[in-house]
């Protein structure tokens, strides 16, 4: 999740932002102007969803789940930053599992509202804290003999450059 103190039905962005101390306007790079910061969990969840229907599908190679899985993100994307859609909320995420065609919003909705997903997300977040992940993207970079070096996405390109410049010496 982006950030679990996100009000669980997503926030207006500028409300959201200006309680960071962002300013009302904050966006990364090339993005426009959207609408809804979300909460991510039910998007995270519904990848559960899709991970379980897929195994039930006899035949449908790692490839073709991988490529249905990155299809569900880029449909998350699309949803939040091109259409200002609310994934926070569960019928906002099953959207995306319904545009896809992977199966209807009605019964994604009701997987979530069944407690589909909660612990399996858990799990990832429990393991995220204890790795020291506060954004994303995370790296954690290890070359050899050494200790991996962790360092958050949001960089830019001299520190990767450093980075893996110190862990090749």
């Amino acid at each position: 999740m982006i950030d679990p103190r996100t009000k669980e039905t997503g926030e207006d962005k500028q409300d959201y932002c200006r309680r960071r101390g962002w300013g009302g306007g904050w966006k990364p790079g090339p993005l426009k102007q959207w609408k809804w910061w979300p909460n991510t969990a039910n998007a995270h969840r519904l990848c559960f969803y899709l991970d379980e229907m897929d195994s039930k599908t006899p035949g449908m190679s790692q490839k073709e789940r991988d490529e249905r899985a990155h299809s569900l993100m880029r449909k998350y994307y699309e949803l939040t930053y091109d259409r200002d859609c609310n994934i926070s909320t569960p019928e906002g995420a099953a959207q995306a599992i319904e545009e896809l065609g992977y199966g209807s919003a009605a019964d994604a909705v009701d997987w979530l509202q069944k407690g589909g997903g909660i612990h399996e997300v858990n799990e990832f977040l429990r393991r995220a804290h204890h790795d020291d992940v506060h954004s994303v993207p995370h790296y954690s970079v290890k070359c050899g003999e050494s200790d991996a070096e962790s360092f958050s996405g949001a960089q830019d390109s001299r520190t990767f450059y450093q980075i893996f410049r110190a862990l090749l010496q």
